[in-house]
């Protein structure tokens, strides 16, 4: 059986000339059009895309992109089962701190990291990295001067090339004024 574009005549070109690429159809987001989506946020997905005139997975997926909460006033879809409304964990977790109830999570803390070996490049922090034998700090520190050094090496090398392309270059403009191959 022929293929739908063979059918119609069109043949393997018309059926490639047709097909839809992916983001075809998109057209980028404007300022305006975030500042829309922002102030409209807590309306939910559908209405942002009903002002915006978007699609609901576009508004979805922007929002996503730009970290925007779509979620609805008085929503309880995101928490944690038998929450009771208007407690915040995080305000929980506080209260408990200041009331002194994880006390002895933060003793056991503390005595891990005072017992912990010890960063030999800073010599203040405990080793978080296992991987570079570092803490966290001294381990970007250090991969990010790696980074420039790759980055010096690649110049340095490319500047080699440049140079060995403008002598041979050089070469075979003397070779072609003395009349050799």
């Amino acid at each position: 059986m022929p293929a739908p574009a063979d059918a119609l005549g069109g043949g393997a070109s018309a059926s490639l000339k047709n097909a839809r690429t992916p983001g075809a159809n998109n057209h980028p987001w404007t300022s305006a059009e975030i500042l829309t989506l922002r102030t409209n946020a807590t309306s939910g997905a559908a209405e942002c895309a009903r002002v915006l005139r978007r699609s609901v997975s576009s508004v979805t997926n922007a929002a996503h992109r730009m970290r925007i909460s779509l979620r609805r006033k008085g929503s309880r879809s995101g928490s944690v089962l038998g929450q009771p409304r208007g407690v915040s964990l995080r305000r929980d977790v506080r209260d408990h701190l200041a009331t002194h109830h994880l006390d002895e999570l933060l003793a056991e803390r503390m005595r891990i990291d005072e017992e912990a070996e010890l960063c030999p490049n800073c010599g203040r922090r405990p080793v978080r990295v296992r991987t570079s034998g570092f803490c966290k700090s001294c381990h970007c520190r250090r991969l990010a001067e790696l980074h420039r050094e790759a980055t010096d090496d690649e110049v340095a090398a490319r500047a080699m090339w440049a140079a060995r392309q403008a002598r041979k270059a050089s070469l075979d403009l003397m070779d072609a004024a003395h009349g050799r191959p």
